[in-house]
């Protein structure tokens, strides 16, 4: 049995690339098993492109080099993911079908379980939400010794033994399905192996250009994660408040591996928040001086102050994103992000004097009026001149299941990312997720009068879609 792993592209053609760490992450189980890598019995496809993708897929199903082919996807990849699905199995009919990541994760946050394999069972055999490691070896691991779904569902009765938190939905050869419950049990982070970062493709190490040498090559970058979930709760965001934490030893060993096994020379912490828990971020840094090793994170401005900064410049850190989202008190509080401006002014001032370097998401659509937008993007431009911020991303609230955008069932059912996405070309696509699903507020007229300003007071060099947006500006001139 071969299975191919697939961590879908997006439709933005200006994403900001990286490491899919979630794949990894959750395959690590079966990467670092030699039952299951030896004769290339594993494989991982992560293609930058859809002609890339689509070429590819149909390539493997037709020659049916890979008999099992899993699916990795977001929200906004999931409809591609759909797409790739019916070409596998078009041409490869017996092809066994598995599709996880973190938009089932969100299906389940959201009521929606089943609702992948539900809508599209002619094309989908199996489901893995919430805690994949486990589940996803139980599937390959019973799937290597009986290549049949209803094995699957004849032993079902021992899914409620797999660790973890989260679902496996079974398509059966009567085309019911069937969802099954994990144990429930808290997952100990610390006894997971680390990613075999031998199935990471090269150029992944050098898709993050945020660290570089003094010739301006990007340096090698590993990204990875210290915990699971985010304590904030904000409403427009889907991540969990389900916190589990690493060791700081599990974390630093991991490190040290990529750094003599693998040659890395800078580390981007993948976590929502990285310094969520300010004792343990002490001790990591602790840690992280005795390495030499650059690195960057992302958090919230409520969660540095100047001691921590101090100690984590000591350590390395260099460059770290936050996520302001609009200047403006009031707005905040709405989106349950409990900060204030005087905070946010704060941290930027102490990052521009322990030198590191800033990067901001401003997000849109969220019940700020026009005037407040302005002030926002002003203040931004106010801080490029001032060089205390160096990158700034500009994204559209786009409404995902699981999260308190979502007021109703109601509004439940009209958010799909089943099918195309609503909107397409400019100006959509100059916002992150500004394609998808958006509240009244984001309209056409409201994008166009965002990026109009945000082009007229912030150089271009510093926005995150600087070449789609540099393509733009020269088409209009």
């Amino acid at each position: 049995m071969r299975s191919l792993f697939i961590n879908t592209p997006h439709y933005d053609t200006d994403s900001f690339l990286g490491t899919p760490t979630s794949i990894h992450y959750a395959t690590a189980l079966l990467t670092n098993n030699t039952n299951f890598i030896k004769d290339g019995t594993i494989n991982f496809f992560e293609p930058l492109t859809q002609n890339d993708y689509y070429s590819n897929l149909e390539f493997y199903s037709i020659n049916k080099i890979y008999d099992i082919y899993a699916f990795s996807s977001t929200s906004h990849s999931h409809w591609i993911a759909l797409k790739g699905a019916t070409i596998v199995k078009k041409h490869q009919p017996s092809s066994i079908i598995i599709f996880g990541g973190p938009h089932e994760d969100e299906l389940i946050k959201a009521g929606l379980s089943e609702q992948t394999i539900h809508k599209w069972r002619e094309f989908v055999d199996v489901v893995v939400k919430g805690d994949g490691e486990f589940a996803l070896e139980w599937v390959l691991s019973n799937l290597q010794t009986n290549c049949v779904l209803d094995h699957l569902y004849e032993i079902s009765s021992r899914i409620n033994k797999i660790p973890g938190k989260g679902f496996i939905d079974l398509k059966s050869t009567d085309n019911n399905i069937y969802s099954f419950r994990l144990s429930g049990s808290k997952l100990d982070l610390n006894k997971l192996p680390f990613i075999n970062w031998n199935f990471v493709a090269e150029n992944n190490f050098y898709n993050y250009p945020i660290f570089k040498e003094k010739n301006n090559k990007v340096k090698k970058t590993a990204q990875l994660i210290t915990h699971r979930g985010c304590k904030g709760g904000c409403r427009y965001c889907s991540e969990s408040q389900l916190f589990n934490q690493r060791s700081v030893e599990n974390v630093i060993q991991e490190i040290k591996t990529l750094i003599i096994k693998y040659d890395v020379k800078a580390i981007f912490f993948d976590d929502s928040t990285f310094t969520d828990d300010r004792k343990y971020t002490v001790s990591l840094c602790n840690e992280l001086i005795k390495l030499n090793i650059e690195w960057g994170c992302l958090t919230r401005f409520d969660k540095v102050d100047t001691e921590l900064l101090k100690l984590m410049k000591e350590s390395g850190c260099s460059y770290i994103y936050f996520g302001l989202e609009q200047y403006d008190n009031d707005i905040l509080n709405k989106i349950g992000k409990r900060l204030d401006t005087n905070k946010i002014d704060e941290a930027i001032h102490l990052c521009f004097l322990f030198d590191i370097r800033v990067g901001l998401s401003c997000l849109f659509g969220i019940g700020e009026t026009n005037k407040i937008a302005v002030k926002t993007i002003m203040k931004v431009s106010q801080w490029i001149r001032e060089k205390s911020v160096v990158i700034v991303s500009i994204s559209a609230n786009c409404i995902h299941l699981g999260t308190k955008n979502i007021i109703n069932d109601k509004d439940k059912l009209k958010v799909t990312f089943d099918q195309e996405p609503p909107h397409k070309g400019f100006p959509w696509i100059a916002f992150e997720e500004g394609i998808w699903h958006h509240p009244e507020q984001f309209s056409e007229k409201y994008a166009n009068f965002l990026l109009e300003k945000v082009i007229r007071n912030i150089p271009i060099e510093n926005l995150a879609r600087k070449k789609l947006l540099l393509n733009h500006v020269n088409q209009l001139m």
